[in-house]
């Protein structure tokens, strides 16, 4: 009966138990390291759903979601669709820290600091719901450009096995020699491959900007206030610059920040091109995208889903996108190293402004209409 479920012809399988109970149909029933379930393990490619959602960990082998999606199916990874736990508890952790150093300075006791918990929590659920959702689209972005960026995949891992983060064999990941015949027969990285290369990119970037001076960039305080409910930074907010994890969090929010809005390979294309370290790439980036106000721009175009078509929502987004990496190239190559990011963006910010209002009415009418 279990064999049956997993193979009904339904729209959606969600697995939120315990057992890897579908493997990929070359791999064997022990590759799947779970004897309890080898009675009733299936095949990916006998799964007949178009959709899978992982609410348990390890349901599928890497293997078997890469043959789904292969397939035409769609699926992710487990540590992406559960990454809204992973997301939620460092928030608690974090939250309590900060308070923690409000109760020791005698401004707040145990339970004024419950009921402040739980006063925040629909906030942090809905930051946390918002983290997940842009996780979520940056994944989709790159599957529709996947084959168009086979060789900056290639580089990014190259880069990531220099360091000694990633190993492709134990990720499942295509070695060079498979990249090239990808490359050949017009083939892309599969979803679930793509979701494991945005977290190493992901944990390669933290650790090159907590290794730079970026995390003390004053203009990066507003990104550590972000991450905290409004009504604990109006209480607390003057005991941000002493939580003990204030490094690591402003480089895990920015690095977080950059991949999902431009991908696993943004800051390495820039890296290798242009010859800039990780953690000017990341000022260039942040500079370009308040520079063209992308950040409500981006805003803007997430809330048309639905009310227009999902191409032209795509469109719009990338060609956003397309201008940010620009604005951020033209940084890398022409403004003094180390500039200072507010300084810069408050000069630059009127005069680009200005430029978008008339921009529609430059150029001949057949120009403008391309």
């Amino acid at each position: 009966m279990i064999r049956a479920i997993l193979r009904a012809p339904v729209d959606l399988l969600w697995n939120g138990g315990i057992g890897t109970v579908v493997k990929a149909s070359d791999e064997t029933d022990a590759d799947a390291k779970d004897r309890a379930s080898d009675s009733i393990r299936v095949d990916a490619r006998d799964l007949r759903c178009r959709v899978i959602g992982e609410g348990g960990n390890l349901g599928l082998t890497q293997s078997a979601r890469v043959e789904f999606s292969a397939g035409g199916g769609l699926v992710n990874a487990d540590f992406i669709d559960n990454s809204g736990g992973v997301d939620c508890s460092d928030h608690e952790v974090n939250l309590k820290i900060l308070l923690g150093l409000a109760e020791r300075r005698g401004e707040l006791d145990r339970p004024g600091r419950d009921a402040l918990l739980l006063e925040v929590t629909e906030d942090v659920v809905d930051h946390v719901l918002y983290d997940s959702f842009l996780q979520a689209q940056i994944l989709s972005q790159e599957v529709a450009a996947t084959t168009s960026r086979m060789y900056a995949y290639e580089d990014l891992m190259a880069a990531l096995e220099g360091e000694g983060l990633l190993d492709r064999d134990v990720e499942f990941l295509p070695s060079s020699e498979e990249m090239a015949e990808r490359r050949r027969a017009n083939r892309g990285l599969e979803r679930p491959e793509l979701a494991v290369l945005l977290a190493y990119a992901k944990r390669a970037l933290t650790g090159a900007l907590l290794r730079s001076d970026l995390p003390e960039e004053p203009f990066l305080a507003a990104a550590l206030r972000g991450y905290f409910p409004p009504l604990v930074v109006d209480r607390f907010g003057h005991l941000l610059d002493e939580h003990p994890l204030r490094r690591e969090l402003v480089a895990t929010i920015v690095a977080n920040h950059v991949i999902d809005a431009l991908g696993p390979t943004f800051v390495s294309r820039l890296m290798f091109e242009l010859g800039a370290q990780p953690a000017e790439v990341v000022r260039a980036y942040l500079a370009a995208r308040d520079l063209v106000d992308a950040v409500g721009r981006w805003e803007a175009i997430e809330r048309l889903d639905r009310s227009v078509d999902r191409g032209a929502q795509w469109e719009l987004m990338e060609g956003l996108d397309r201008l940010v990496e620009a604005t951020a190239r033209w940084y890398l190559r022409h403004a003094e190293p180390g500039f200072d990011l507010r300084t810069e963006i408050e000069d630059g910010h009127r005069a680009f402004r200005e430029l978008a209002e008339i921009l529609p009415s430059l150029g001949a009418e057949e120009w403008r209409e391309l």
